[in-house]
């Protein structure tokens, strides 16, 4: 009998309890919903649709009515890049802001250049549109954020920033300007960086192209991804030293330009 009322008060205190966290759990749900912040920066931005492309800017922007035009540039853009990578065209759901210029495009994107983020790219004129494209691209191509040789990120943004300048031919004269950085320096060189500087970054870029031309896209994406020092994974891949490497770089070169050179 005992054992009967010390059941009936342990489930009453169960009941009791339950109550009690129900009531908690309800009270944090309707303090989670009561403190959700709903962002409406965008909300009375203007929109283009452009196939898988939805291109964002605010009203009055002074490049209004050049945005439909701007999203095909970007389609194109996008599926030249694709092909150097050697991917498909992409047809996930691409939000382009484009923001009215470096202010605003710092204030809202919290970025000093135009980037990509997952889906979203933050644009702003007077930027090379290939850069932002690119960055999308790689997130789909690698999961390394960043490769340990640095030069070989920002010769990507070079390379691929479709200014339609020649890198071969700018690293080419630097030999003969005396401003040409050897392969051995370009790897351990901290200062390259796309947005700030007009030769690391530019001979990186001659160098890339140069390595998927004779060693093809997936060998460079070994390179990319390595973790060892760039010359080790250099060795492995290509089969010689940083030496040789730079000499047979700069004939190839070499060559093209003179070709080019041939053509005007």
């Amino acid at each position: 009998m005992k054992l009967y009322k010390i059941q009936i008060l342990f489930l009453l205190t169960l009941l009791v309890l339950n109550s009690c966290s129900s009531d908690q759990k309800n009270d944090e749900l309707a303090k989670d919903k009561s403190t959700i912040v709903v962002d409406t920066t965008y909300d009375s931005w203007m929109s283009i649709q452009y196939k898988n492309i939805k291109l964002s800017y605010p009203p009055n922007h002074p490049l209004e009515t050049g945005m439909a035009d701007f999203a095909q540039i970007f389609k194109t853009v996008l599926r030249r890049n694709a092909q150097f990578f050697q991917m498909d065209e992409p047809t996930d759901s691409i939000l382009i802001l484009y923001y009215t210029g470096f202010g605003q495009g710092q204030d809202l994107a919290n970025s000093e250049f135009p980037t990509s983020r997952g889906d979203t790219i933050f644009y702003w004129s007077g930027n090379r549109v290939g850069v932002p494209a690119t960055m999308y691209l790689l997130n789909k191509w690698t999961t390394t954020e960043e490769p340990k040789t640095k030069f070989l990120y920002h010769g990507l943004m070079r390379l691929l920033d479709a200014t339609g300048r020649d890198y071969h031919s700018m690293s080419y004269h630097f030999i003969d300007s005396g401003k040409f950085i050897d392969l051995k320096d370009l790897m351990a060189d901290s200062r390259t960086a796309y947005n700030w500087e007009a030769y690391q970054s530019a001979e990186a870029a001659s160098f890339i192209d140069y390595f998927v031309f004779k060693y093809g896209i997936n060998n460079f994406k070994l390179l990319y991804e390595s973790q060892l020092p760039f010359d080790s994974s250099a060795a492995v891949i290509c089969k010689m030293n940083l030496n040789a490497l730079q000499s047979d770089w700069l004939k190839v070169i070499g060559e093209v330009v003179k070709q080019n050179s041939l053509k005007k």
